[in-house]
C-alpha cells in the first residue's frame, strides 16, 4: 500500500511504550501517536473524569509543584472573587491552616479528618497580590477574612482598611476569631484589636457554616462576649454611659451589620 505514516488513536493518558518499540526497529512506516482526549470531555461523569486525571498524572510521571499549585490556587480563587462580585455575593476566606498533616489519620479517615492544624505561612503578600489586582480590574466585592493563626491578627485588622471603598459600609471585613480563637480569649482579643484598628461598629459579627445545631449557642456565646467587653469599657470609662448608643452598636455587630452586607444582593450601598 506504500503507507509512509500512520497515526493511532490515543488518550492522552495512555503509555508510549509501543509507539517507542516501533520507533526503535526498522519498520519504513512511520508510527506516531494521534491523542484524542474524549474521557477529559466526560464532565457529568465526574467519577470518570477524575480517574483519568489521576492515570494522566502516572503516565506522565508529573504533579503539581508548589509553584504551580499556587499559580493555580490563585488563578481560581481570583476567578471565583470576580463570579461573587458580578452576582453581588460576599467572599468569605479562611486563610492559614495546615491541612491534613498527619498522613496515617489521613490515609485512614480520609482528608479534613479533624487533624488540621495552625499554619504560620506568610499571609500579608499574597493577600495584597489578591485584593489588589481584584481592585484594580473593578470587581473586588464584599469580603470577609478569617485568619487561623492569632499571630496575624495585627494583619488581618489592619489589612481591610486599604481596600475600602467609601460606598459599601464595612465592605472588607475581618471576620470574627475562628477555627482555634473560637473560645473566649480568641474571641476577645480579635474584638480588641478590631476596635484598635479598624471599626468595631461595622463588624458583622459571628457567623458560622455549620449546618449542626450544636453550633448555634456559639453565636449566644460571641454576644456575651461582646457585651461583657463594652461593659468594661463602660466602666473603665473608655466607652460613654450612653445606653442608646450602646444598644444601638450591639443590634448592629449581632445582626443588622450582617443582614445588610449579606443581604444587599447588588454592590450598591444597601
Amino acid at each position: 500500500m506504500n503507507v509512509e505514516l500512520v497515526g493511532t488513536t490515543d488518550d492522552p493518558a495512555d503509555p508510549l511504550d509501543w509507539h517507542a518499540k516501533i520507533a526503535a526497529s526498522n519498520l519504513a512506516t512511520r508510527v506516531v501517536p494521534t491523542f484524542r482526549p474524549d474521557a477529559a470531555l466526560k464532565v457529568q461523569q465526574p467519577e470518570k473524569v477524575q480517574a483519568w486525571a489521576r492515570r494522566l498524572g502516572d503516565t506522565a510521571g508529573t504533579a503539581a509543584t508548589a509553584a504551580e499549585a499556587e499559580t493555580f490556587m490563585a488563578f481560581f480563587m481570583r476567578h471565583v472573587a470576580r463570579l461573587n462580585h458580578a452576582k453581588g455575593w460576599v467572599t468569605q476566606l479562611h486563610l492559614g491552616a495546615f491541612r491534613d498533616p498527619n498522613p496515617p489519620l489521613t490515609a485512614r479517615l480520609g482528608s479534613d479528618a479533624g487533624a488540621d492544624t495552625i499554619g504560620d505561612a506568610r499571609q500579608g503578600p499574597g493577600l495584597v497580590r489578591f485584593m489588589g489586582t481584584l481592585v484594580a480590574e473593578g470587581c473586588l466585592g464584599r469580603t470577609i477574612l478569617y485568619n487561623i493563626n492569632p499571630a496575624d491578627n495585627a494583619l488581618f485588622g489592619g489589612l481591610p482598611g486599604s481596600f475600602q471603598d467609601g460606598v459599601i459600609p464595612g465592605k472588607i471585613q475581618w471576620g470574627s476569631g475562628w477555627w482555634f480563637m473560637d473560645q473566649e480569649r480568641g474571641m476577645r482579643d480579635q474584638m480588641n484589636m478590631l476596635s484598635d484598628l479598624g471599626l468595631l461598629s461595622r463588624f458583622v459579627g459571628m457567623v458560622t457554616d455549620s449546618r449542626s445545631f450544636l453550633s448555634y449557642p456559639r453565636h449566644e456565646y460571641f454576644r456575651r462576649i461582646l457585651c461583657d467587653l463594652l461593659g468594661a469599657d463602660v466602666e473603665s470609662g473608655r466607652l460613654p454611659d450612653r445606653r442608646d448608643w450602646l444598644d444601638t452598636l450591639v443590634a448592629d455587630v449581632c445582626c443588622r451589620n450582617a443582614r445588610a452586607l449579606f443581604g444587599g444582593g447588588t454592590n450598591q450601598p444597601v
